[in-house]
This record gives C-alpha cells, structure tokens and sequence, in this order.
C-alpha cells in the first residue's frame, strides 16, 4: 500500500532510524493494526504521491508517537527528554501549508474529539 511505501521516510522525518528493523517492523505492525478500523465500503478519495507522504507522516505520528519506544530504541535526534514530548512539524506537512498547531491536533486530539461525536 502506499502508506507502507512511505513508511521508511515518514520514520527519518519523524526521527526514527529508518534502518532499525525492529523500529519499522513495530510501526508496521501498530499502523496495519490502526488502519484495519476504517471502513472501505466506500472509494477513497485520490492522493497525489505528496499527500500519501503527509497522511503517512500523521499516520505514524498517532499510531508510533516516540515516546513509546523504550529510550534505546529512539533514533539519535532524540538526544534529552524534550524531543520526545515536543511535537516539531514535519517539513513533509509544512509544504503542504499545514501548521504546527493543526498537525499537533491531527496527531494527539483529532481522534480523541472524533470519539466524542457531535452529542
């Protein structure tokens, strides 16, 4: 799929060591997971190849948030506790005009609203 082709670059954007195989085998796994709860019975709507790298990026960044890993695991860009907390933009989402506060909400709350519906 084409979440799964821009896996390995949207980990290196996010500061994951794309190389680490258990790294990529774990994202793999929890966005497989993640994405099997969407229904498909209607047809998607078409991405050109830099909208498929953006929903990527904020797929892994609500399904894989670094602070999972344990601290062994997490890509050398992670040096002190504050890069693991602190949500920087991706340049992937800031080319397609997406601030920093609208990807912070697509990645730590949009889904918690969503739950809540429009009650």
């Amino acid at each position: 799929s084409m979440v799964k082709m821009n896996l390995p670059r949207a980990l290196e954007e996010l500061g994951f060591d794309r190389s680490d195989n258990h790294v990529r085998r774990l994202a793999e796994a929890r966005l497989a997971n993640f994405v099997r709860t969407f229904n498909y019975s209607d047809p998607m709507v078409k991405f050109d190849s830099t909208l498929w790298k953006a929903l990527t990026v904020v797929l892994v960044g609500i399904c894989f948030p670094s602070s999972l890993l344990y601290p062994d695991v997490v890509g050398e860009s992670s040096e002190n506790d504050d890069d693991v907390t602190e949500i920087s933009t991706p340049a992937t989402i800031q080319q397609l005009g997406i601030s920093g506060d609208e990807y912070r909400y697509l990645t730590k709350s949009a889904l918690k609203s969503l739950s809540v519906g429009g009650a």
